[in-house]
């Protein structure tokens, strides 16, 4: 295929993809411009919006249009400026952006002058710029920048999926040969389900006439009762008791061999069955190589624009899967591509200056392992992952505590940047470095049932590792069961199967947890997220044994859910639910069992979104106070770090405390004037109000200010300590040379 007919075939993709796009930007406009007339401003919508403005922009330089990039590029900023709280919607923006939108749009029709169109994109960006300039907020855009901005549409139209594939697919004659084999096969299935009939039929009818014989024996033998003929009534008994025993024999034989024949035809019919569906398939899988052409020419021009050189190589490439994932899968690579050239390849020089090749290598693996599974390896020889800077990044913006960041596993923190607006580069350029990319990939992955690792070495490289289904049709499926309903769960998203005892249940920041190889996760009643009745055994099964559970996982979370019963794991295939229950919350199907019995499957991601911050909820049994019992000491934990909380409250609890925690100053002297405690033991750093000021606030109020405080913290200057005891903290205790025994012997002697 020469390269004029490789780009007839990427702008056909793009137009179509656009279009799908250019769909969600006007509907997510007229919903900004809608809320924001209500004083309101969805994050999810602008969210929305900022990732296909992001994504049209790649989609436009994987295809060569530099005036469509650029135009999408100053929508991403606007998007990004206003995100970040710097600029501000208003009337003269929704007209431009709604005139840039109509404008992308016109740019992608057939009948399209390119030189008109060109320059009209010169003037809108310009015309953005003038908008958003903030150097003079108050001025509108120049006279002759408005009269190119056309008239915005108020009229959205119904968003709509469309492929960004060809509507329609070439099949190889091989496939449709072997298809049509299969399908001859079933011509003696259809003689031998015949013949089954025809002897079930026979004895059907022979049942019926014994039926009649039976009747009359009935008649007969009343008859001659009546006529007080005993010996004709015992010979007609005997006479019908030897023809039931033939019909019973001739009955039982023809039973036996309908039953071989059917067992033999079901096990031929389940094979021709088995394999036509195969074979079926097979003409909706399409090769990798379809989607491959796309990439090089991208990667080339943007090595090219940022001074790199770079060398994509690529195998596996006539792997074949499901059109449908293939078409899904073209934004997470597109990304991975981008960022493994903008972030994760050095320069020539600094490569050289490593000892490496001045060509960086980007590689893209296809494998099989399984037959319903597919391998897809993005690798670069580039710099590897900042994890620091990915931790700083996260910290930055609030989304994890500096204590909890430092705590993280290597693979933790890398699970870090699929949040939205995490990045590890320090710089925001025309290709990445917003932090969206990632999300976008996990978004993608989660709707096609695949699942992601990340392996990076720093001065070694990045390894992205993507485990995708064959097909979307079906999938290998949990089946479980609560309050007496059955349901499925994707076995791509379950991590574990366990059985929990009582004993092991912790909690922590009010929310009960497990530990599962060393990670405390959140305990949930699945019941609870769904909203379904609790079981009559849910308290009980506590109280004596233990409960089955299941650990589903989403991205990087993962939150252990309690279910009356894990049946199996089988096959499963997918039945849509229709329009009139396409939005049920939490299902994203169903599927038919054996049984006949139509059982809905989860969709995890929203399961996991609903039950996020939910508890596990359990009705303690009663238990007998003796007048001479001691009430345990209770202790108030002051932490703003999850890990460090969780630590001292297991220590504690495991010393016989009994233990709640709160998770700044702030929290904790509400805690304190509203429930009794016997001690307090506090950090000192922590948001809103710190160590030192929750001490002095204690010991400020009357009835708290007998109450004994201990100060836990990583400040260990002489003048922190004196500050810490000047507010009137009773220990000082730094966690660098923290020691267990040393703060429950501390504890101990002050309560």
């Amino acid at each position: 295929m020469d390269e004029n007919e490789i780009q007839k075939q990427l702008l056909a993709a793009f137009q179509d993809e656009t279009r799908e796009r250019i769909e969600a930007l006007y509907s997510g406009l007229s919903s900004l411009e809608k809320d924001m007339d209500e004083g309101e401003l969805p994050e999810e919508i602008l969210e929305s919006v900022f990732r296909e403005a992001h994504s049209l922009k790649g989609a436009a330089r994987s295809v060569n249009l530099p005036v469509i990039e650029s135009l999408c590029q100053e929508m991403e900023s606007i998007f990004a400026s206003i995100k970040d709280q710097t600029l501000a919607f208003s009337v003269d923006l929704f007209d431009a952006l709604y005139a840039a939108t109509q404008l992308i749009e016109k740019s992608v029709a057939p009948e399209a002058d390119a030189e008109e169109i060109s320059r009209d994109i010169k003037d809108m960006v310009q015309s953005l710029t003038d908008v958003t300039s903030r150097t003079r907020p108050e001025e509108k855009p120049t006279e002759d920048a408005s009269d190119k901005v056309p008239e915005k549409h108020l009229d959205t139209q119904k968003q709509t999926t469309k492929p960004l594939f060809a509507s329609s697919v070439r099949i190889p004659t091989d496939k449709l040969d072997a298809l049509l084999l299969k399908t001859e096969e079933l011509i003696p299935v259809k003689q031998s389900a015949s013949q089954h009939l025809n002897r079930i039929q026979h004895l059907n009818n022979s049942f019926q006439d014994w039926k009649q014989k039976w009747e009359h024996f009935q008649k007969d033998f009343r008859r001659h009762q009546n006529l007080q003929d005993p010996e004709l009534a015992i010979d007609r008994t005997i006479e019908f008791i030897e023809d039931t025993q033939d019909f019973i024999h001739d009955a039982d034989q023809q039973m036996k061999q309908t039953a071989a024949t059917l067992e033999k035809s079901n096990r031929n019919f389940s094979g021709l069955i088995d394999d036509l569906l195969d074979e079926t398939k097979k003409t909706s899988l399409m090769p990798f190589s379809t989607l491959f052409t796309v990439f090089p020419r991208m990667v080339r021009e943007i090595a090219k624009d940022r001074g790199k050189s770079v060398d994509l190589k690529t195998a596996g490439e006539t792997v074949e899967i499901d059109k449908r994932i293939l078409e899904g899968m073209k934004d997470p690579l597109t990304h991975l591509l981008r960022n493994a050239v903008d972030h994760g390849i050095e320069s020539p020089e600094i490569r050289r200056s490593q000892g490496k090749p001045a060509m960086g290598t980007i590689r893209v693996t296809v494998s099989q392992p399984e037959s319903n599974q597919v391998n897809l390896e993005v690798a670069d020889d580039g710099e590897g992952i900042n994890i620091e800077a990915i931790k700083a990044d996260a910290v930055k913006k609030g989304m994890i505590s500096a204590d909890d960041a430092a705590a993280l596993s290597g693979e933790d923190a890398l699970n870090l940047i699929f949040n939205s607006g995490i990045s590890s580069s320090a710089m925001i350029t025309e290709i990445s470095g917003r932090g969206l990319g990632m999300s976008i990939i996990k978004d993608s992955l989660d709707h096609l049932g695949g699942r992601m690792r990340i392996y990076s070495e720093p001065g070694r490289g990045t390894v992205f590792t993507i485990k995708l289904p064959v097909t979307l049709a079906t999938f290998r499926g949990v089946l479980i069961k609560i309050s007496g309903l059955l349901f499925i769960l994707p076995t791509a998203q379950v991590r574990h199967s366990l059985k929990i005892r009582p004993e092991t249940i912790k909690t922590a920041e009010n929310q009960t947890i497990i530990s599962f190889n060393g990670r405390p996760l959140p305990l949930v009643y699945l019941t609870d997220v769904l909203g379904l009745p609790k079981s009559k055994l849910r308290n009980k099964r506590f109280e004596k044994k233990a409960i089955p559970a299941v650990i589903m996982e989403n991205g990087a979370t993962q939150i252990a859910f309690c279910v009356d019963a894990v049946i199996n794991e089988q096959e499963v295939l997918v039945k849509p639910l229709g329009k009139q229950l396409k939005k049920v919350r939490h299902i994203a199907g169903a599927t038919i069992l054996v049984t006949g019995q139509v059982v809905p499957i989860l969709n995890v991601k929203e399961v996991i979104e609903t039950a996020s911050g939910q508890s596990l909820s359990i009705d303690q049994p009663a238990t007998d106070d003796s007048e001479h019992a001691e009430r345990p000491k209770s202790v108030l934990i002051v932490e703003d770090s999850f890990t460090s909380r969780t630590l001292l409250k297991n220590i504690l609890e495991a010393s016989g405390y009994q233990v709640k925690t709160a998770i700044d100053g702030t929290d904790g002297l509400s805690r304190l004037k509203s429930e009794g405690f016997d001690a307090v033991i506090s950090d000192v750093e922590m948001p809103r109000m710190d160590g030192f000021e929750l001490t002095a606030g204690i010991r400020a109020d009357k009835s708290l200010a007998a109450l004994p405080i201990i100060l836990v913290t990583t400040l260990d200057s002489a003048k922190n300590r004196e500050r810490g005891l000047e507010a009137g903290a009773d220990a000082y205790i730094v966690k660098s040379s923290f020691d267990q025994s040393n703060l429950l012997e501390v504890l101990d002697r002050l309560i």
